[in-house]
């Protein structure tokens, strides 16, 4: 297990492999070379710079208060998600998830698509999406013991796609927080929860 606090520069030539857990707890890592450890990887503080070829193929991905920013060559195609405790997922390179994506707090911001192929859930709180598009390709739910607030803006859309489904099984407001945001429906969108009502401001 490699757990990084402090200030740690990974230049091109360097090349962390092989089974075991990456973890970024505090402070900033700059990893510019090969990253393919092929156990989870957790970005729990601090923020992470993936700007070299990263790979994260079966991996899980836990993003648990830091900032993991995703802007290199690879493959970011982990099996599962989770976005929590205020972590934003940021940067500029395509995020495909082909197992369960979990979001309960936090940002996904930068450029590019995330894509949720194996269920989309959203947990109540306060949510932010910028720059990017999250894709939900399957079944995606939105609950929660309180009412939920996502702000898109700068660009940023959500877009659930033909054959997907969509449910509020909360009351919520999506706002619009300056940049272009939208929602695109092309699917299945219902609302199942709830006392009150959902707006899009």
């Amino acid at each position: 297990r490699l757990n990084l606090g402090g200030t740690h520069t990974f230049g091109p030539d360097s090349a962390l492999s092989g089974p075991g857990v990456l973890g970024v707890i505090s402070g900033t890592a700059d990893f510019g070379g090969l990253v393919d450890v092929r156990g989870d990887h957790v970005f729990g503080g601090g923020t992470a710079n993936l700007t070299g070829r990263y790979f994260a193929i079966t991996n899980q991905i836990a993003i648990t208060g830091g900032t993991a920013n995703f802007s290199g060559t690879g493959a970011v195609t982990p099996s599962t998600l989770v976005i929590t405790n205020q972590g934003a997922l940021g940067g500029t390179s395509p995020v495909t998830v082909r197992g369960p994506m979990r979001w309960s707090s936090g940002r996904i911001q930068g450029g590019g698509p995330v894509v949720a192929e194996g269920g989309l859930e959203l947990i109540g709180g306060v949510l932010s999406l910028s720059g990017r598009t999250l894709v939900n390709r399957g079944a995606a739910r939105w609950g929660g013991a309180s009412a939920g607030t996502l702000f898109v803006g700068g660009g940023g859309v959500i877009t659930n796609l033909a054959g997907a489904s969509f449910e509020l099984d909360l009351d919520a407001i999506v706002s619009d927080s300056g940049g272009a945001g939208g929602f695109v429906n092309e699917g299945l969108f219902r609302k199942t929860g709830g006392a009150g009502g959902t707006f899009f401001t």
